[in-house]
């Protein structure tokens, strides 16, 4: 079974801030060079998360909502 661990860096401006990684998951999986298998994003700290939503404008702003009533400022 193969390995392969890419690490990127994400500049956050905190307080509720969303980022695509799309693009740096793919350019992952290409430098990769593997065929099959699971790909694991991870982000270290205790108040970052890792969700899958589509990356539109709505929903963006819904999940923002949503965060902000279940935990606010």
């Amino acid at each position: 079974m193969s390995v392969f661990t890419h690490c990127e860096r994400i500049q956050s401006e905190g307080e509720c801030d969303v980022h695509d990684v799309t693009s740096l998951a793919d350019k992952a999986l290409q430098s990769s060079k593997l065929h099959a298998g699971i790909l694991n994003i991870i982000v270290p700290g205790s108040t970052a998360g890792v969700t899958t939503i589509e990356f539109e404008p709505g929903a963006v702003g819904d999940l923002k909502s949503a965060i902000e009533r279940l935990a606010p400022r």
